[in-house]
């Protein structure tokens, strides 16, 4: 990236062999003037934007800080104990981090401690810039030039967040879970006792640990990994069987449909087909699209739902899940001897046409475009352009969830394929129809009828919004603010925070948002319609972690204030409380409203509604020894859903964490707020985020809360002054104080 112009610097300070080195002549000005070589490499994308490649030297950037290698070597050499030292970065681009490789003074002695050399750099150097893990080598290895070879150094020793008391697993089960909370969660050793949550983990992401422990033959449940937060808790309710209901053959037939789907229907879209979610990715190595077409019948057998149709019927909408399905879901285009500009706009039409080819009652609901670049230019091992693939599926038949089931698998069935074997993907989970079926049963439970009142109460609660204007709240108004936390605020989100008070980062988000909000509308509460995953404890005999279909809840929540004044801790616990007490983690608001015929109170509603979509970006498709077939692109090709109708919330907010960083993106319409008000409110969010963060993570911060102790009868203020009696000094004189809890 070279950087030229009237506001260009005339060069360093002082630096004069510096200054001629990156101020070189311009060749594209012709009239003497300089251009500076920044070091960064890019490569500029057809929409006109830069894409960071890296740095030209040695200068890495991790968590967000540029960090030149060098200063840390100079430091490590400094200590008495090590004679040679090398730092490089490890880790994915959403989890990178800096290891040194230390060759000690005395090989017999070794290099001093960990806890040693960390002191020691960080008398000279800011806390980012101090290595995540130390390895200890007998000799640097070499380039014939003399140079340390860095392509030769070794992996990195493990990591692991720096939690006290690491213990290694002890059993076969503990050794296998371990190994996996390691690879959902990004980190490169578990100890038996380390909290899932602490180490990064949320709601999102136990579903996955729970598919993964199932496809290994341990079988427990989500619900299982909130109750028994550490490996050793969940080794001892683990099982060796599953006691779920999991039709392996083809299941057809007629079902009900969720509380989700009620919902979709009740919109009376114009355009109710398209309503999709999609993906764009990258292909590793090369799809053939005959054996992609076999690949895909192999897919359609494993999840039942992606054959569904919807059929309007005199008593309302029916599911039906077909025994084929018929139609050619794979279309192929090539984009040879397109340039970069022509290629998008080629790619963006096929893609709109895509978007707007599924038909919910006679199908497809599934689409696959592969885009062959047959060209030289970024290119792949093969010389050519990385093909992409491009996946569309109708939003009755996917959710969040569901889209690293499906790409793996469909990975695995195409990698089987290619090698000429049989296709044998992990044994299905409960079927969508199945679990309906149960939903069902539910709605007509006493115990369910008994939540009524909880969610007669948030309901209650609804008071309008702000508004600048006064125009319609359609579609086509819809605009976007996006906002992004820093990478090592992110960090601290996933790793430190939830430590303190025992929280997940469902609640410091909701309970930012609460504070945001309450403030804006100068109200002591604010409603908010909350999303979820949807996949519930409904049962032993229920299994739905590996099934792929639309589970969504949507359940109003009462958020308060006092995160932005005050007490942010007091205002965190609170929030947490009143989450943990919401009934069926609100799976029970859908099945009372759509399947028990229960009207909500009357007003409104909620006018925010808020999603956290957990960790994205690793490339999908990488377990089951599939290879990483596919990485997410982060584009989008034409419109997942049609422009027609009327927007549901007047304020969404999703939100995820992407390539290390949590992003929010505000969707409005300019009908109803300006620009302006919502990018204030979203930049508030942020800065009200870093403060309850770094407030988190300071010294002597943290506490319980009566939740953490379900079968006490515990209320904060008497946890509070029993946690204060034994954190003191002073020996504990009894309990009589305590006003005889025990």
């Amino acid at each position: 990236l070279c950087i030229a112009g009237g506001q260009l610097a005339r060069g360093y300070g002082g630096r004069a062999g510096l200054t001629a080195e990156r101020f070189v002549a311009d060749p594209f000005a012709g009239d003497g003037s300089r251009m500076y070589r920044s070091g960064d490499r890019v490569r500029w994308l057809a929409d006109g934007e830069l894409e960071f490649l890296g740095r030209v030297d040695e200068q890495v950037k991790v968590r967000g800080y540029r960090i030149e290698p060098g200063e840390i070597e100079t430091a490590l050499v400094a200590h008495p104990g090590v004679r040679a030292a090398v730092v490089n970065v490890f880790g994915q681009v959403t989890d990178r981090r800096l290891a040194a490789y230390l060759v000690p003074t005395d090989l017999a002695a070794g290099v001093p401690a960990v806890g040693e050399l960390r002191e020691h750099l960080k008398r000279t150097l800011p806390d980012f810039m101090v290595p995540a893990v130390f390895t200890e080598l007998a000799a640097l290895p070499l380039t014939p030039n003399g140079k340390v070879d860095r392509a030769a150094l070794p992996e990195p020793d493990g990591l692991r967040p720096d939690l006290d008391g690491f213990l290694p697993p002890a059993t076969a089960t503990e050794e296998l879970l371990a190994g996996i909370w390691a690879q959902v969660l990004g980190v490169d050793r578990v100890g038996i006792h380390d909290n899932f949550f602490e180490l990064g983990g949320d709601s999102i992401i136990s579903i996955q640990v729970v598919a993964r422990a199932r496809e290994s033959g341990i079988h427990v449940t989500v619900a299982q990994l909130f109750d028994h937060q550490t490996v050793a808790g969940l080794a001892t309710v683990a099982a060796s069987r599953s006691t779920a209901d999991a039709e392996q053959g083809l299941v057809i037939g007629d079902f009900p449909l969720s509380p989700i789907q009620h919902w979709f229907f009740e919109q009376e879209l114009q355009e109710p087909a398209h309503f999709n979610q999609s993906m764009l990715l990258e292909v590793t190595g090369r799809l053939e699209p005959d054996l992609l077409r076999v690949a895909m019948v192999s897919l359609l057998e494993q999840h039942d739902a992606l054959r569904s149709r919807f059929v309007r019927e005199a008593d309302g909408w029916t599911g039906r899940l077909m025994a084929a399905e018929p139609d050619d879901l794979v279309r192929v285009f090539e984009t040879t001897g397109l340039d970069d500009h022509d290629e998008w706009a080629f790619l963006e039409a096929r893609g709109q046409e895509a978007q707007t080819s599924l038909d919910l009652a006679d199908g497809p609901l599934l689409r696959l475009v592969v885009f062959d670049r047959g060209r030289t230019g970024n290119q792949g091992r093969s010389g050519e352009r990385e093909q992409l693939l491009f996946v569309v599926a109708h939003h009755m038949v996917v959710d969040a969830v569901s889209w690293p089931v499906l790409l793996e698998d469909l990975a695995v069935a195409y990698g089987q394929v290619e090698r000429g074997a049989a296709v044998k993907l992990p044994t299905k989970t409960t079927s969508y129809m199945r679990w309906s079926q149960r939903l069902t049963e539910l709605a007509g439970s006493t115990e369910l009828m008994a939540e009524a009142e909880h969610w007669r109460a948030a309901e209650a609660g609804a008071r309008p919004l702000p508004r600048d204007l006064d125009g319609p709240n359609s579609i086509t108004s819809a605009r976007q603010v996006s906002v992004a936390l820093g990478e090592e605020q992110t960090e601290q989100l996933l790793r430190d925070v939830p430590s303190a008070f025992g929280t997940q980062i469902n609640d410091v988000l909701l309970s930012v948002l609460g504070a945001v909000f309450t403030e804006w509308c100068r109200t002591p509460t604010v409603l908010v319609d909350l999303e979820g995953h949807g996949r519930e404890d409904v049962g032993d005999d229920i299994d739905v972690s590996r099934t792929v279909g639309w589970f969504t809840s949507v359940y109003p929540v009462v958020l308060g204030g006092g995160a932005s004044g005050g007490d942010p801790g007091e205002a965190l616990r609170r929030t947490k409380e009143y989450l943990r007490a919401v009934p069926r983690k609100g799976q029970g608001y859908g099945l009372l409203r759509y399947l028990a015929d229960r009207d909500p109170a009357p007003g409104a509603g909620a006018e925010v509604a808020f999603n956290y979509l957990g960790q994205t970006g690793q490339a999908v498709g990488a377990g089951s020894g599939s290879g990483g077939r596919f990485t997410p692109t982060g584009r989008a090709l034409g419109t997942p859903q049609s422009v027609q109708g009327r927007r549901t919330h007047l304020i969404e907010i999703n939100s995820q964490i992407a390539l290390g960083r949590l992003e929010l993106v505000w969707t409005y319409s300019d009908e109803v707020h300006e620009e302006a008000t919502v990018r204030r409110l979203a930049q508030r969010y942020i800065k009200v985020l870093g403060d309850l963060i770094e407030y988190c993570c300071r010294s002597g911060i943290g506490g319980y809360t009566p939740s953490d102790f379900p079968l006490a009868d515990l209320d904060q203020d008497l946890l509070d002054r029993i946690q204060q009696r034994f954190d003191s000094p002073e020996p504990p004189g009894g309990l009589g104080d305590f006003g005889g809890a025990s």
